[in-house]
């Protein structure tokens, strides 16, 4: 059901340069938080908001570069939701990707590695 503390969708279209579905729904996050502060007085321009979604950047986050002629995945996927989601790229990509993978991780003694296999 529609919140009612959300205005209706705008027809507000902006770049989305975080790859990965899952970031579809972070932005769409993002989006209704700047709603609300909307409503509640801030004035953020639309023009500020299709400009922060361009500029977005996580590095290290599905972050493709090139290393000696190959390409490399840099992914933090330190959890199960950033692991699946990882997985769910690497599965799904678009991007002309090579045919194999090599994983190399390192985790903290603090985190479950267990549940990120």
């Amino acid at each position: 059901p529609p919140s009612s503390l959300l205005p209706p969708p705008s027809s507000l279209q902006f770049p989305l340069p975080l790859p990965g579905a899952h970031q579809l729904i972070n932005s769409a996050l993002a989006i209704a938080t700047v709603q609300v502060l909307q409503q509640q007085g801030w004035k953020i321009p639309e023009a500020a908001i299709v400009s922060g979604m361009a500029k977005t950047q996580w590095p290290g986050r599905l972050q493709w570069i090139t290393w000696q002629n190959q390409p490399v995945l840099i992914d933090g996927a330190h959890n199960p939701a950033a692991a699946i989601a990882l997985r769910h790229y690497i599965d799904h990509s678009e991007k002309s990707a090579p045919s194999r993978f090599i994983g190399s991780w390192g985790m903290l003694t603090t985190k479950d590695h267990a549940d990120v296999f």
